[in-house]
């Protein structure tokens, strides 16, 4: 079975999200029609609904006002926004992967890296430089 990209949080209705989307990614369905799905009768389907219904970043469920149809309160829930993967933006500054790389950030060493890749450079440009100084 295909998941939507959720974050999931440890909880009584963990997944219940998922599934009515998925469910409503079919066609729009009525709150009786999911309940059943579901195997709970429609009042608690209707307090379990409110969580989804809430906008999120990652998808969208929509209801229509109450109908009332034979004596029974029930909506119509669709999809407004479709399901989409977030992925967290990446951080500006490196990431350090050892001690030695971490004391280099530190101590100001970062102005000497610079300082001697500029001598480099002018060494390189007037064709003195050798691989073997370094």
């Amino acid at each position: 079975m295909r998941r939507l990209a959720f974050y999931r949080r440890p909880h009584n209705s963990t997944g219940f999200k998922e599934s009515v989307v998925r469910m409503l990614g079919k066609r729009p369905m009525t709150g009786s029609e999911l309940a059943e799905h579901f195997g709970m009768r429609l009042p608690e389907f209707n307090k379990k609904i409110y969580q989804v219904l809430i906008d999120t970043k990652v998808v969208k469920v929509v209801a229509t006002e109450w109908a009332e149809k034979e004596g029974i309160r029930d909506r119509i829930y669709s999809i407004e926004r479709k399901a989409k993967r977030l992925i967290p933006p990446r951080p500006k500054k490196t990431i350090p992967i050892s001690l030695k790389s971490l004391d280099s950030i530190t101590n100001g060493m970062k102005q000497k890296h610079i300082d001697a890749a500029k001598r480099r450079a002018k060494l390189i440009a007037s064709g003195e430089y050798r691989d073997w100084m370094g």
